[in-house]
């Protein structure tokens, strides 16, 4: 099986798990010791690294891996698929790995300032209509568990993304799930014993609770979170 797709002018760049993290490796030890024979060829027959070291152009990456702040994951359910990315935050660039169904991952990288414009982006956040009120739900299915209002079935018909974001570092960790209904609104759902509130919320709502979930520099601690 190819582990390794790259085309760097063009931006491309999608791996294996076990290569991504051989390419972590190196650019984070400077050397190849870690790294089996057939993870550096592969590695060195996509450009990405040469003489032992990483390519310029993707040795951030690797040293962000190597060496996060603080880790990421995304979940993505729609009617179809559920999909879930890892990523790792460094203090200059966040990358996001999301698996693409061959056992490859495309690679995603940006600033980390940019961190919760390019989630929002990638995750089509944008205006809805408001739908205020609240119900509790079943945490999978969003079947009502106390609703006289009819707002869980009408989230459950027009569903077109639920999604979760998770930011951890070695003290803790913050969440954000949220409902896109499209014209029924977009919902915060909050954990309540076994199962969720749901609450309407505008764009700007779940924007600032995006923006919040990033660890406050008081928070993080100055040893590395580690490779992986």
């Amino acid at each position: 099986m190819t582990e390794v797709l790259a085309d760097l002018d063009a931006g491309v760049l999608r791996l294996s798990r076990s290569r991504l993290m051989d390419l972590a490796s190196v650019a984070g030890t400077g050397n190849t010791e870690s790294v089996d024979e057939e993870g550096l060829k592969a590695l060195e027959d996509a450009g990405l690294v040469s003489e032992g070291t990483a390519n310029p152009a993707v040795e951030l990456v690797g040293l962000t891996v190597f060496e996060p702040l603080a880790g990421l994951r995304l979940e993505i359910a729609d009617r179809v698929r559920r999909v879930a990315a890892t990523g790792w935050i460094g203090p200059e660039l966040s990358v996001l790995a999301i698996p693409e169904g061959d056992g490859l991952e495309e690679i995603k990288a940006c600033p980390t300032g940019f961190l919760p414009a390019r989630l929002a982006g990638y995750l089509s956040l944008g205006p809805r209509r408001h739908q205020p009120g609240s119900a509790l739900v079943e945490k999978l299915h969003l079947d009502a568990a106390t609703d006289t209002t009819g707002i869980a079935d009408r989230i459950r018909a027009a569903l077109r993304l639920r999604w979760r974001v998770t930011v951890s570092w070695k003290t803790g960790s913050r969440s954000l799930e949220v409902i896109d209904a499209g014209e029924e609104g977009l919902w915060i759902a909050e954990e309540e014993g076994e199962l969720l509130r749901i609450n309407g919320a505008t764009a700007t709502e779940v924007w600032v609770r995006l923006l919040s979930l990033l660890p406050k520099a008081e928070e993080l601690e100055p040893a590395s979170a580690g490779l992986g």
